[in-house]
């Protein structure tokens, strides 16, 4: 059972980021990314995809499903805004900005896992090899992860005294322990 809600988490990540990697992997103008090695025109869509990934395995088993959902929302978000500030400047590396938008908002919510985020950071940042670009892309990044961190001050996520205490009713989703999820099958 706990595999089908992994299975279903990661199925809607997916879904709701796909718009991301189809952003980032489409150049605007409908031809192959050019451009010198280490530029961000030539960068991979695949960093997105990698990101994704170790949120999952850094939300999930930290926190049970659907908790862990926003804090994947969140990461994703800022992926999204990173690369798009990247994909507005010549000279930045969406690489950079993803990665690093990503890290900053994983490490913000799961601290503990600080070190083994670091290391994935660090592999992202070694495909890039313009260390400008790099630096930029990170600005952006950074930049990124701060204004959706910024966003979600005071909101209650992680509030243990935040309870959903709406009566039970038509549309209205009631928790509960043994709750099958449709894509369990």
């Amino acid at each position: 059972m706990n595999a089908n809600r992994r299975l279903c988490a990661m199925t809607t990540t997916l879904v709701l980021t796909a718009p991301v990697v189809a952003f980032t992997a489409t150049p605007a103008s409908g031809a192959a990314p050019a451009g010198p090695p280490g530029s961000g025109a030539g960068e991979s869509a695949q960093v997105v995809l990698d990101w994704e990934r170790i949120s999952l395995q850094t939300v999930y088993p930290a926190t049970p499903i659907p908790t862990g959902v926003p804090a994947l929302g969140f990461t994703s978000v800022a992926m999204h805004q990173a690369v798009t500030k990247s994909m507005d400047m010549d000279d930045s590396s969406e690489t950079a900005a993803v990665a690093r938008a990503a890290h900053d908002v994983l490490v913000h919510y799961f601290p503990t896992s600080s070190d083994t985020l670091d290391d994935h950071l660090a592999d992202s940042l070694a495909a890039v090899l313009d260390p400008e670009e790099r630096a930029r892309g990170e600005f952006l990044g950074a930049a990124a992860a701060n204004e959706m961190l910024a966003s979600r001050v005071g909101d209650g996520y992680g509030d243990p005294d935040v309870h959903y205490t709406l009566p039970p009713a038509v549309g209205i989703w009631p928790f509960t322990e043994s709750l099958v999820l449709p894509c369990s099958g």
